[in-house]
């Protein structure tokens, strides 16, 4: 039963029961996808918005080879969602990091301390990946002309390029925002530089 519908209720639900206020809204990746999503439901509780290389698919219709794109991303992860299929969870998890990631080496060379926290997130992984059309709604450019709120979009040096097409959409289709690169960094942003990571989301949040 894992949607990305579910988590940004939850989200929700959360940010109403606290009773802080608008909140300064951090999200990555799919996490990142819900808080945009939370946004554009309900802006009365978000206060500033960041998002890192939050997986909008949809807004690759948009851009010149955008599905060839997406395709072969997908071509990419699928045999990671044969593994899931066949209950090899440890190998699928591994296939799908090392695909946002942009490296089919990147997970072999962290200690077993690391793979255990990636390991960790393997039955929202696995929902996401056999479970696509529930995770993923689509949202257009539309949608996200209607967000008012700040919003901070970032993305790595070395990140694949399917997030910062992505990025570069929200970009254009956002009026009030702000973008940045971090050095050093693909899709794993806060993990590969946790202090430039810091620095930006900070100081955006200060000047809102």
């Amino acid at each position: 039963d894992y949607s990305l519908s579910q988590n940004t209720r939850d989200l929700i639900e959360l940010l109403k029961a606290l009773k802080l206020g608008p909140v300064h809204l951090v999200g990555h990746s799919s996490g990142a996808f819900a808080s945009l999503l939370t946004t554009i439901e309900h802006p009365q509780l978000v206060r500033s918005l960041i998002l890192g290389e939050p997986p909008v698919t949809s807004l690759l219709k948009n851009i010149s080879g955008g599905d060839t794109l997406d395709a072969n991303f997908s071509k990419m992860v699928f045999p990671g969602i044969e593994k899931f299929k066949n209950n090899e969870d440890e190998a699928a998890a591994e296939i799908f990091i090392n695909t946002v990631m942009g490296d089919s080496q990147y997970l072999a060379r962290h200690p077993q301390r690391i793979r255990e926290i990636f390991m960790a997130n393997t039955v929202q992984l696995k929902g996401g990946m056999l479970y696509p059309k529930t995770g993923f709604p689509d949202i257009s450019c539309d949608h996200i002309r209607k967000i008012k709120t700040p919003v901070l979009l970032i993305t790595g040096d070395k990140s694949p390029l399917i997030f910062t097409s992505v990025i570069n959409e929200l970009d254009r289709c956002l009026t009030n925002r702000e973008k940045a690169t971090l050095r050093n960094a693909s899709h794993g942003l806060e993990y590969e530089n946790p202090v430039e990571f810091n620095k930006v989301v900070l100081d955006f949040i200060d000047k809102h």
